[in-house]
């Protein structure tokens, strides 16, 4: 049988921009789930049902079997390993993939967003990030939801990085954490974001939309500061970027190998900047990673926080870390061996909490 990473790999390397429904199980009524129930990823599933959970008020509507969702440590309405399942959001409706650790108890724990690239989905972000095994091993909880069809012109799945009629996926994140905190323990004051291309773009966008819920982000393989942000506090906003990128132009330009778009124009490092004068840095320097990354760290910013970017030279369209990305450099372009997207993206992450 080949391996759950495999799976996702060779349909995301040969469809590129399907969607994989998976195991799903679709309710009319309450939310229900499909559950993986062991280590080596096999199919060992059985199916729940979890409290409705109301988008317009963030409350449940039922209570949970041994505590009310207000108090979600008392239980988990969900076992360990892999949760498939979906939330309705503005008239939409999204699928998710959720990990929980097999050491996770009662006790509150970080949770981990995890926003895909143009026509992927969770699953395949899921595999291809790797973020399921660290979140093992260092004991967190990562969601990786896919996107749907519909903003603009594109026919792929996406997430809409401006506000369409009948379409917001920032309220959409807001509504997956509240429902993710009724399905298993987190601590709703580390919570991070972290996705690729697109997703890194979304990621980012949070950062101004969605920072009073967000502790931290880091983005992959793009970036972008919203010229209307207005970020309340703030947050640790780390990046990684490759100077060949040819689908997210490192340098911008307006031209990528999809096409035009003012969103290829944007400057990575400039993006950057501009995160850092927002939040009030003081002081700027830079440092070689290994043999091919050079990061820039801009400290003294309010809060204590800081602002990191991590350019790749020579680098394409890729995850750092991920053996899929060094399976498609032919494809995406090359991806070093200086950084781990996943391991160091975490680890930047989690030096945050909204209470710090």
């Amino acid at each position: 049988m080949l391996s759950r990473w495999a799976i996702s790999v060779f349909f995301f390397f040969l469809l590129g921009c399907g969607n994989s429904d998976g195991d799903r199980v679709i309710s009319s009524g309450p939310v229900a789930v499909t559950v993986t129930s062991t280590t080596e990823y096999e199919e060992d599933r059985r199916t729940v049902t979890l409290p409705i959970v109301d988008a317009a008020t963030n409350s449940s509507l039922t209570d949970g079997k041994n505590g009310s969702p207000s108090d979600p440590c008392l239980s988990s309405e969900v076992g360990h390993g892999y949760t498939n399942g979906e939330i309705s959001s503005g008239g939409n409706t999204y699928a998710f993939e959720l990990y929980r650790p097999f050491t996770h108890n009662k006790e509150a724990v970080p949770l981990v967003t995890n926003w895909h690239g143009l026509g992927s989905n969770g699953p395949q972000q899921m595999a291809f990030s790797g973020y399921a095994e660290l979140a093992e091993e260092e004991g967190f909880v990562v969601v990786a939801p896919t996107g749907i069809v519909g903003s603009n012109t594109l026919n792929q799945t996406n997430w809409a990085i401006k506000k369409f009629a009948g379409r917001d996926d920032v309220q959409m994140a807001a509504d997956l954490i509240d429902l993710v905190a009724t399905m298993v323990c987190i601590d709703l004051d580390r919570v991070y974001a972290t996705g690729m291309s697109n997703g890194g773009y979304f990621s980012s966008l949070l950062a101004c939309r969605l920072n009073e819920r967000i502790a931290a982000i880091f983005s992959v393989a793009a970036v972008m500061f919203p010229d209307d942000c207005q970020a309340s506090r703030a947050m640790g906003v780390g990046a990684i970027h490759g100077t060949d990128d040819v689908v997210v132009p490192f340098g911008g330009g307006g031209v990528s190998v999809l096409g035009q778009d003012p969103l290829f124009e944007l400057v990575m490092p400039e993006q950057m900047k501009k995160f850092a004068n927002e939040f009030e840095c003081q002081f700027t320097r830079e440092k070689p990673v290994g043999r091919e990354t050079r990061l820039t760290v801009y400290s003294s910013c309010k809060d204590g926080v800081e602002v990191r970017f991590w350019a790749v030279e020579g680098g394409g369209h890729t995850w750092p870390g991920s053996p899929f990305a060094k399976a498609v450099e032919d494809r995406l372009g090359y991806s070093t061996d200086d950084f781990d997207a996943t391991r160091e993206g975490y680890q930047f992450m989690s030096w945050y909490s909204l209470s710090r």
